[in-house]
């Protein structure tokens, strides 16, 4: 049920591969270590998926659309947990879209701006 390119970008996520600023900066110099969607925090992991004000509107709008809905905080666990029940897979199905649609979005933006 699950997408494969949404999966693999979901196994990224957990183990911290996605070239994020905060990463980027590790082994290069970059203009501004910024969230280049909001501008208010430094871009990571953690900001892009769960605290930045674009994903915390996008989960609004898919709670809104999807009922009651958990969204992960800390993605290492949640990805290790076997969804056991049709809601889960279905539950796990959507996080996993939202964040392949998230990291295209992202692309597009640092596509747009200077690194």
């Amino acid at each position: 049920m699950i997408v494969p390119k949404h999966r693999f970008i979901g196994w990224q996520i957990v183990n911290n591969q996605l070239l994020t600023r905060d990463n980027l900066s590790r082994f290069m110099l970059i203009s501004s270590p910024l969230c280049p969607v909001c501008c208010r925090e430094n871009e990571s992991h953690q900001h892009l998926f769960v605290t930045c004000c674009f994903t915390r509107n996008l989960i609004d709008e898919i709670t809104k659309w999807f009922g009651h809905f958990d969204w992960p905080i800390d993605f290492s666990s949640w990805f290790s947990k076997a969804a056991i029940n049709l809601q889960g897979r279905i539950t796990n199905a959507v996080i996993l879209a939202t964040f392949y649609m998230g990291r295209v979005t992202l692309v597009t933006l640092l596509r747009k701006s200077d690194i």
